[in-house]
This record gives C-alpha cells, structure tokens and sequence, in this order.
C-alpha cells in the first residue's frame, strides 16, 4: 500500500485545484520559507481525522478554509482527497478488495464537515476503522512534523506506548474493549432501571387490589342509575312528542293561507315575463353591436402595435450593424499587435536554446566527478567506522570497569557513612521519621475525606434541583392535559349538534322511514350527501341542483330497486340511487364544445353518483355575476348565446341560466341550510372534527404517558439521592476511624526504642561488606590499567585518520555546492524555455479566434443588410390597413347607441310590474315568517328528540318498547330527582378505576416478564466480562512481543547512527496491560542521566532511531518528514540520508527540507512557490528524468 496522489483545493494557501503526484519512495518538497510546504503536512493529517484546531496550526477549523489575499477573495469550502494504491491489498476489512482507496474531507465556513471513502459518505470513525493496525493516523507515529521530535524523546511513559500500540496493532483491541465496556455500563443501567420498575410494579399492584373492590361497587349503583334515566328520557320524549302535534296543525292552516297568496302573484308574473321576452331580444342587437364595435377597436389595436414592433425591429438592426463595424475595426488593431508579439517571442527562444545545451553539458561532466569524490569518501568512511567500532568497544570495557570501581568506592562510603550514623545516633531516628510520615498520611487522609465529604453534598444540592425540575415539569404536562381536555369537550359538542342536524337534513329522524330499513337491512346504507365529493367552491352550487336526491340512500344494483319495489314503505317516504357503470350519464362524457367554459361535472370526483338524474349539460363560470354591474350581466349572456338548446351556465354566487330560463339557487338553498352550512359542507366538516377528536385524543394519551415517565424518573432522583446521604453517612465514620487510628500511632511511637538491639547487629554486617568490597575494588583497578594501555594506540590511529577524512569532505563539499548551483541554473533556464513556449502557444490561439470573429462578423452584416431591405414595405401596407379601420369604428358605435335607447324603454314598463310583485312579497314574507317560526319550534322539538333518542340508543333501549312499558302518565321531573340521588351516591365513591381488575392481571403477567428480562440481562453481563478478560490477555501479549522487537531494533539502529553508544526501552509500571515507556540514551562517550540532558542534534537522532525501530516492525504505507535534518551537521545528514535509502526499500517517504544533501537524496523533487502573495503552487520535477535529459 502507498500514497499515490494528494488533491488539494481551498485548503489554506492552496485556493486552485492542485494535484500533488508521489509515484516515487522518496519525494522531496522543497521552496523558501513561509510558501506553503508544511501545509501538505496538515493536509494529510486533516483528512486522516485531526479535530483540533491547534494541531493544524490554527485557532479554529474554519482557519484551514483560504481566507483570501491581496488580489483574491475568501472561497467557502476547503477539499482533500488521498489516493492509496491498495494493490497488495494491506488494508483489510470491507474495503481490502479494492486495487485504489480514496479518503476525502470537506468543511465549510459553517462548520460542516463531511467525510467520504470512495465518493461514500462515511463517519470520521469509518476512516479510522480503515487504517486501524497500519500505523496511519492523524496522530501516528508516521507524521513527524515540525517541534515533534522533542515530542516523541520528552514524551510521557504513556504517551510513548501508544505509539508502540498503534504499531502492535492494539489500537483496534482498545477500541473492541471500549465498545464492550460501553456495552457492559449499558447492561448494567439497564439492570437498574428494570429493578427500579419491578420495584415500581409491586405497588402498583398493591393499588389496584384495592381499586378493584371499588368497581364492584360502582358497577352495582351503574344499573341502577341506568334504569332511572332511561325512565326519565322516555317521559321527557313523549312529553315533547304531544307538543310537536299542536305545531304541526298550526302550519297546516297557515300554509293553505300561503298558496292563495302565490296564486295571484303569480299572474302579475305572467306579464312581467312578456316584457322580458322583449328585452332580451334588445339585449341581443345592444349586444351584437357592441360586438363588432369591439372588434374594430381590437383590430385597430393589433394593426398599430405591428407598426411599433416592426419600428423597434429597425431600430435595433441598425444598432447592432453600429456595433459589429466598430468591433471589426477594434479586432485589426489586436491581430497586429499579437503578430508583433509573436516575433519578439521567437527572438527570444532562439536566444536561449545555446544556453540551455551548454549548461547541460557541464552538469553531466561535475556529476561524474562527484560521484567519483563520493566513492572515495564511503571508502573512507568504512575504515572508520571499523575503527570508531573497536574504540567503542575498548571504551565500553574502560567504562565498565570504572563504572564497577565508582559503584563499589560508592557503596564503602556509604557504608562508612551509615556506620558512623548509626553509631552516634543509636539508630532510633529513622524510626521516629517513619511514624512522622504514616500519621502525615493519616491526616492527608482526613483532609480528602473531608474534600469528598463537601462533594458528596454539592452533589446532593444538584440531586435536589433536579427534583424540583422535574416537578415543575409535571405540572407543565399537567396544563397542557387539562387544556386538552377542554378542548376535546368543546369539539364533541360541536359534533353532536353537526350530527343532529344533519340527521334532520338527511330525514334520519323519520321513524317509520327508519324501521323500514332496519327491517330491509338498509339503515347502515350511505345517503348521497354522505359520499358525494365535490370542488369546496362548488359545493352549495351541487347542493342546490341535486338538493331533492341529496338524501337519497345507495342500492348495490338494480335487482335491489326490483325488490323494494314489491314492498310497502307504511306511508314513509323515501328515495334510493344506484351505483354502477350503467348509471353514468352520457353529458359527463361529452366533449368540451366551448373553449372557455368546463362542465359542472368535472368538478365532481365521484360524478358517477349524480349521473342519473343530472340534468343536461351544465357548463361553470369561475367569476361572480353581479346584477348591478352590467359588464358581468354582458359577458354571462354572451356565454348563454353560444350555448345549445338544452345546454346550461352556473355561476360561483349561484346564478343558473339558460336560453329559455334563469335560477337564482343559493338564495333559495338558503332556506335549507342550518348552522350556515349546506349539508355537503357540513357533512365535510364532521368528518374533519372526527379527525381533529382521534389526534386529541392520541395527544392526551401521549402527555398521560410522560407523566408517568416523569414520574419514574423522579422516584430514580430520589433513590439517587438516597444513595448520596448513604455516602455521606460512610464517609463520616471513616473520618472517625481515621482518627482513632492517628491515636494508636502516637501510643506506638513511644515503643520505638525497643529497635537499639536490632541496629547492633547492622552495624557488624556493615564492618564485613566494607572489608569485601575493598578487596574487589584492587582488582578492577588492575583490570583497569591493562584496557587503558590499549586505548591509547587505538586513539593515535584513530587522529590520523580523522585528518584524512576531513581533508576528503572538504573537497566533496566543495563539488556538492557546484553541482547544486550548475542545478538551479539548469532548472531556471528550463522554466525561462518552459514559459516562452507556452507564451508562443498563446498568441497563436489567439490569433486564430480573432480571425474566426472577424469572419463571423462580415456575415452578420450581411444578414441585418438583408432584413431592413424586408421590413421597409410591410411597415407602408399597414399604416393604410389603419386608417381603414378608424372610419369603420366610428359607423358601428352610432348603430350601439340606437339600440340602447329602444332597450331603456321596455326596462320601465318593467320596473313599475315589479312595484306590484313588491306590494304582494311583504304580504307573503308577514306570512312566512309565521310558518318559519312554527317550523324552527318543530325543528327545536325535532332536535331534542332526536337527542333523547340517541342517547337511548347509546345505552342499548329499545324507544317503542320502553313507551309500551313505562306508563306516560308519570311526570318526568320526578325521575330526574331520583336519578339525581343516584348520582350523587356514584360521585361519593370518588375516582373510580374500572380497568383495575384486568390490569391487576396485566401487571402481573408483566412482573413476570420483567423476571425473565433480568435473568437474561445478568447472563450477558458476565459473558461481556468474560470478553473483556480475553481482549486484555491479547493485548498483553502483543504489547510484549511488539516492546521486545522495537527494543531489538533501537538497540540495533542507535549504534548505527551515532557510530556508537547505546538506548534501550524501559517499562515504567508493573502490569504490562497499562504499564508507561520510557527510553534511555547514552551517546557514545556520555553517561546522561536523563533523556533532556541531549543536545537538539542527539536528540533528534534519537527519535529517528526509535521511529524507524517501529517501521522496521510495522511499516506504515508511508512516512511524512517534516524538516527533521534540520537540527543536524552535514556529517549526521549523511548518515540520517543513508537509513532513509534503505528504509525507502518497503516505506515511502516524504520530506520537507532545506538541505541540500537530503535534497540529493529524493527520487522527486517538488516545489512549492508563492508567486502570487498568499496563493501556493506546485513546481515537479522528475530526478531521474531530469539526468536523462541533463545527458542527451
């Protein structure tokens, strides 16, 4: 696996689109300072995961979106994408069989950040997952940037490990066991919270025994209290029912009186009418001749804006010849100025190619000297090394000795010094110190219990908070129910009167109509009006035309209507509609022969219904005629002309015409109407309250059930806070203890002086150690002498060649600093080359596409020549059309107003007929006041029993059965008193819960379930620890092979680069699950006592060391360096180059530098410019193909 590509676009100074290539192990980015470099750093560990801000050398994230310069603005999104070439399949897991894995990060100035692999929106932790065990990471040991190599040396025992855990592979065992710790915390909340509930269930069914025998109770005094008001309804019905007969007479008198009246208006109507008939026959001829003058001044009107839109078309011809000839002439000052340019430019080149072939030439030939120095110098270098290799090991052995020596002259003093101690002390200080430091301990331990203790009550403050909270918050639960509630009663009022009234309007209320269909098994068949879907705005309008069927009752076929046929309905009426294929009437078919009018039916879903008995074509206006504006009248009669015979208009307001016949229905439905609403409407509005009731009803349920959360959650508050006053309780008998405990110790202070025959016997033991150890040490001094002897002749051979060395450096140096400029100039005159070709290349192609113009221009001119030419006669032909038109105009409005005269005439002979109908509406309107009184009485009473009855028929009573029973000479009011007593004695119970029974059995059967759960909840628990005890002995045992095999490798490399001395990697803890890393480092001749004592030189070795110690175990894809040489000589740099080129064997390396070796070592170099202020760029060359080039 390796990094093939990094795209960049927006992020910091890279605005443009860039592409950086890293087909080669060992690219090197280079350029002066402050021009971007480090950002291909950040780039690569900000797609890789990096979250903070700081990291990314930022304050906020939205600082690594391009913030604009100088001569660019802001942009809104920062983009970049990593291409792996997954070709050896390393990574594993659902993407292992991709040959090519793309990781992309974006974010915005508002904060959203997106990741994907492969173009697939993903998580941040999905990119973790992929390159989990790899060694990448955003904060891997793979990145070394800037100030992170005294990072890694200074780093805490921790923080070390975790870089030896990523190597291992662990990273993934610690996420698998936080997950599983995640899972056990929740199991064992769960646990909890199904305790707390099986808790919370033992009283509740405690509850409900008692609740239970309540209902029994409720249940017995219920019957009662249903036989008594049944008693009541029945007497109040017939009492209602006797009335009802008186009205009905009345209206019988009042209604003959009523016809007589119509009768003779309706002879003055007869005349009315014959002047009508008149009248519109003067309407037409107004109207005819309106529509011709009309017409003249709509053609006028057409003719004169042709002439302005041909005008306009001149105009603008003319402009645009105007344009394109200044254009031309603009184009051949530029197509002159560009040749001009294009001969400078091959001037130019010309000059420059001897340059280029000459510094070529005398690159090839200092290369070949240097490479020559250069084998000169490993020479060199080998038999040094092989020197500095037995010096060190000489010096290892002198080291030791004198180390020994030291250790053993230390240990006599010490023993001297304790001896003499010991004898003028008697041994009983020590002791006394002792005791001094346990009751330090002791008080240091009251002083945290006492810290705990002011915790544990703080901690209660907040426990007791959130009680109030959560109270406050019940009561909120408990307004918006009761709120609810109001609401609900309020739109079961209403639904009961809708329902009332639209059973009277649908003559449900008829009771022999009724029992007929019940006996005929019809009375659960839809009326017309319950089922008819029809437009809202055309709905009264539907109502009207269809009002005597609208009650109508639907049969399935017409075998149905065969049979009621043959049976006698008692007197009661009743009308039925079929509804099937055969009932649809042909107009609802038939096209649309007006181009301006839609049939009424089209605005009926269901028209299939109303087809029987829809009379004819009718044809709806969408506006509303007003009698007192003509215009309106003009246009709907206008309409009516166009129509056929037996073809008809409605309007919005009601109005329906014909040419033999007008209706004014809404005025008429009016008076059929209850409550404002027509039945269609009201029968819409029931359907929309019985829908508003079930979302009510869901709302109040779901506030009941947050409640009751709310309330578990309170009683769990409280047993917390139990808890806590538990804790508090404990924490004060430890105090307790804790003192009695620092008593004891000041009592056995006191016995301390019994240790003095102890200390004798110490102090012979030390006589005999000092005698030993002076022994030993006359030994090693001897040992000592031979190896320095030794040394010595090691140390002159060692000088002489260490002169000769320099001498070679020097002379390499030298060449090294001529090649690398004989380099730049090689590389400056390439871009100079680069930059005329391109320059050439330019012009051209713009030369090219300013001739294109040019042709395309001449034709243009030519084709606006040709349309002037064309225009000129059209314009002269209808400017004499116009004058034509005017004198026409003028003859036709003469002729209108003739009409109009004839037409006001007939309108008075009318007006004074319609006078006398006046006179007879105020006779008749006296009257049917009276009848309309009489009626709403009857329909009052209509209501009310109406109402009796249903409430009868929701307590399961037959009405004529109980009027058979119950003698009706009993006055009502009495069963009212005593259904009052029987209520009262109900409310005394109180709330009564009749569900109790069966709930009791509910939450039993739930208690048991509950039993099931926990058992099942426990058995996971211990299978998610035994999980847990298996991950951490892995992790165990890959942490020790992995620390034993990076300790190898440090122990290896460390000589290596710094030709001599020693490191190691040491375990600071006891358990190999958490223990820290530390490293020690002994430069060759040093005896550091700590890690920090390193030079910034030795230091950074050292990481380097460690670091590829981890590569040589686990190689990440790649490696990221940045400006790690820096801190080093040329003499370092070249051995820091030498272990790059053979780790660059399986890792790819990328490095920032500024020096020049490491420069020569890269297979790539790529240059990062800033020629523009605050704006990157790439510079790429290929060092390979460079030589090639450099040689032909």
């Amino acid at each position: 696996m390796r990094l093939q590509k990094i795209k960049l676009s927006g992020f910091k100074s890279f605005v443009d689109q860039t592409t950086v290539p890293l087909k080669n192990n060992l690219v090197a980015v280079v350029g002066p300072n402050g021009c971007g470099k480090s950002n291909i750093i950040d780039a690569i560990r900000w797609v890789m995961g990096e979250s903070s801000a700081k990291h990314l050398r930022g304050s906020c994230m939205a600082d690594v979106i391009f913030n604009g310069s100088e001569k660019r603005n802001p942009v809104g999104q920062a983009q970049i994408e990593l291409i792996f070439d997954n070709s050896d399949h390393k990574i594993i897991g659902q993407y292992a069989n991709y040959n090519e894995i793309s990781v992309k990060r974006t974010v915005t100035r508002d904060g959203q950040s997106n990741y994907y692999l492969n173009n697939s929106k993903c998580r941040r932790r999905d990119i973790a997952d992929v390159f989990l065990g790899t060694g990448l990471g955003a904060r891997s040991y793979a990145i070394i940037e800037q100030g992170m190599i005294s990072k890694i040396i200074e780093a805490k025992p921790e923080e070390l490990r975790a870089h030896l855990e990523e190597a291992a592979g662990i990273s993934k065992y610690k996420e698998r066991r936080k997950e599983t710790e995640t899972r056990m915390q929740n199991t064992k909340d769960n646990l909890t919270r199904l305790n707390d509930i099986m808790h919370e269930l033992d009283k509740q069914i405690i509850i409900l025994e008692k609740q239970s025998q309540v209902a029994k109770k409720y249940k017995l005094l219920k019957a009662e209290e249903f036989e008594v008001k049944v008693t009541s309804l029945v007497l109040k019905f017939n009492n209602l029912r006797q009335k009802a007969e008186k009205i009905t007479e009345y209206l019988k008198n009042h209604t003959e009186h009523l016809d007589k009246l119509n009768l003779e208006k309706s002879t003055i109507n007869t005349e009315i009418n014959k002047f009508k008939a008149e009248e519109e026959k003067l309407l037409l001829l107004v109207q005819k001749a309106s529509e011709e003058f009309y017409k003249s001044e709509n053609l006028i009107n057409r003719i004169e804006q042709e002439i302005k839109q041909i005008q306009d078309e001149n105009n603008r011809l003319l402009s645009d010849q105007s344009y394109i000839k200044q254009s031309l002439e603009n184009n051949k000052t530029n197509v002159v100025n560009l040749e001009k340019e294009l001969d400078e430019l091959e001037i130019r080149l010309k000059d420059i190619l001897p340059d280029v072939e000459y510094y070529k030439s005398q690159n090839i030939e200092l290369k070949q000297k240097l490479n020559s120095y250069e084998q000169e110098e490993q020479n060199w270098e080998t038999k040094w090394r092989d020197l500095q290799q037995q010096k060190y090991s000489l010096e290892k052995v002198i080291n030791n000795y004198k180390s020994d020596i030291e250790k053993y002259d230390t240990l006599i003093m010490r023993a001297e010094g304790r001896k003499n101690k010991l004898q003028e002390e008697q041994g009983n200080f020590s002791s006394v110190i002792n005791q001094d430091a346990k009751i330090q301990l002791i008080n240091d331990d009251i002083n945290k219990l006492n810290e705990n203790l002011f915790s544990k009550k703080d901690e209660l403050k907040i426990i007791e908070q959130d009680i109030l909270e959560k109270n406050k918050l019940i009561a909120e639960y408990e307004k918006e129910f009761n709120s609810n509630q109001h609401e609900l009663h309020q739109l079961r009022g209403r639904l009961s009167s809708l329902e009332t009234i639209q059973e009277h309007a649908l003559g449900k209320q008829h009771k022999k109509q009724q029992e007929w269909l019940k006996k005929h098994e019809l009375d659960k068949n839809k009326r017309l009006a319950e089922i008819l879907d029809v437009n809202p705005d055309w709905s009264k309008v539907v109502e009207s035309i269809v009002y005597d069927n609208i009650a109508s009752i639907k049969l399935g076929c017409f075998d149905n209507l065969k049979t009621l046929l043959s049976n006698d309905l008692n007197n009661a009426s009743a009308s039925f509609f079929i509804n099937n294929d055969q009932t649809l009437n042909y107009n609802h078919k038939t096209d649309n022969s007006y181009d301006d009018l839609v049939l009424l039916s089209s605005k009926i879903k269901n028209f299939e219904l109303v087809s029987a008995f829809w009379p004819g074509n009718i044809y709806c206006l969408d506006s509303v005629v007003d009698f007192n504006d003509q215009i309106s009248i003009n246009a709907l009669l206008v309409n009516v002309d166009l129509l056929k015979n037996n073809d008809s208009i409605v309007t919005k307001n009601g109005i329906w015409i014909n040419k033999n016949w007008l209706k004014v229905l809404i005025s008429n439905n009016n008076q059929k109407e209850s409550n404002g609403l027509g039945v269609l409407e009201r029968e819409k509005e029931i359907k929309q309250l019985i829908n508003s009731l079930d979302l009510i009803k869901d709302n109040i349920e779901l506030i009941k059930s947050n409640i009751n959360l709310e309330k578990e959650v309170i009683q769990k508050v409280i047993k917390d806070k139990n808890l806590v006053e538990n804790n508090i309780k404990h924490l004060l008998q430890q105090e307790s203890t804790n003192k009695l405990n620092l008593a004891k110790l000041e009592m056995e202070l006191k016995q301390q002086k019994q240790n003095e025959d102890k200390l004798k016997q110490e102090l012979l033991e030390i006589e005999n150690q000092i005698s030993n150890d002076t022994l030993r040490v006359k030994e090693l001094r001897t040992k000592l002498e031979d190896s320095i002897n030794k040394f010595c002749s090691i140390e002159k051979a060692y000088e002489g060649l260490d002169k000769e060395g320099i001498i070679y450096k020097g002379q390499l140096k030298k060449i090294r600093e001529e090649y690398s400029l004989l380099k730049e100039k090689v590389h400056k005159i390439e871009i100079q080359k680069q930059e005329i070709n391109y320059k050439l290349d330019s012009v051209k192609k713009e030369l090219t596409e300013k001739v294109r113009y040019k042709e395309k221009s001449l034709l243009k001119l030519e084709d606006i020549d040709k349309k002037l030419e064309r225009l000129n006669p059209k314009l002269i032909e209808l400017q004499e059309s116009l004058k034509s038109s005017l004198e026409s105009k003028e003859e036709k409005g003469q002729n209108v107003a003739l009409n109009k005269d004839s037409l006001a005439g007939t309108q008075n002979n009318i007006k004074k007929l319609e006078q006398e109908i006046s006179n007879y509406g105020e006779k008749l309107l006296t009257v049917n006041n009276q009848i309309t009184n009489a009626k709403l009485q009857l329909q009052d009473i209509d209501t009310r029993k109406a109402t009796i009855e249903e409430s009868l028929m929701e307590e399961d009573a037959n009405l004529d059965e109980l009027l058979d029973k119950i003698d009706l000479d009993s006055d009502y009011r009495l069963a009212e008193k005593n259904l009052k007593i029987i209520q009262t004695k109900v409310s005394s119970l109180g709330n009564v819960n009749l569900m109790a029974i069966e709930e009791f059995d509910k939450q039993t059967e739930r208690k048991e379930y509950y039993v099931k759960q926990q058992d099942d909840l426990e058995k996971a628990l211990e299978i998610l620890e035994q999980a847990i005890a298996k991950i951490d002995k892995e992790t165990i045992e890959n942490f020790k092979q992995t620390f034993d095999i990076v300790n190898q490798e440090l122990q290896y490399l460390f000589p290596k680069v710094f030709i001599g001395g020693e490191a190691k990697l040491i375990l600071t803890g006891e358990g190999l699950l958490d223990s820290g890393v530390s490293i020690m480092a002994r430069p060759p001749g040093k005896k550091n006592s700590s890690i920090n004592l390193l030079s910034g030189g030795e230091k950074t070795l050292t990481a380097i060391a460690l670091v590829f110690a981890i590569f040589r175990l686990n190689p990440a894809p790649f490696c990221l360096l940045d400006e790690v040489d820096a801190p080093l000589d040329d003499a370092n740099v070249g051995r820091f180059c030498s272990l790059v080129k053979e780790m660059a064997k399986d890792v790819q390396f990328i490095f920032i530098t500024h020096n020049k070796i490491t420069m020569a070592l890269a297979e790539k170099l790529i240059g990062v410019t800033m020629g523009e202020p605050g704006v990157s760029r790439l510079v790429s060359v290929d060092i390979e193909q460079a030589a090639e080039l450099a040689q032909k």
